[in-house]
């Protein structure tokens, strides 16, 4: 693991896959460039490719906390 990045098992690409959430650089060509997107609309902007899993995750469990699962 390089930089303290969080591991991400096949069971959380499942789950990112099933609400719409994936990450791609957005913006500009810096190293804080990265986004996360729900259904292809941004919601966290401005990350480094080291924090792209960490908000993921925490906007996945926003996710499943907005549609009552």
């Amino acid at each position: 693991m390089k930089g303290g990045a969080m591991f991400v098992s096949e069971t959380m690409k499942k789950e990112f896959k099933k609400y719409g959430i994936t990450a791609r650089k957005h913006g500009g060509d810096d190293c804080y460039s990265w986004a996360v997107f729900v259904n292809g609309r941004a919601r966290m902007e401005g990350l480094g490719r080291s924090e792209v899993n960490y908000y993921k995750h925490k906007i996945l469990v926003m996710e499943k906390e907005r549609r009552g699962e």
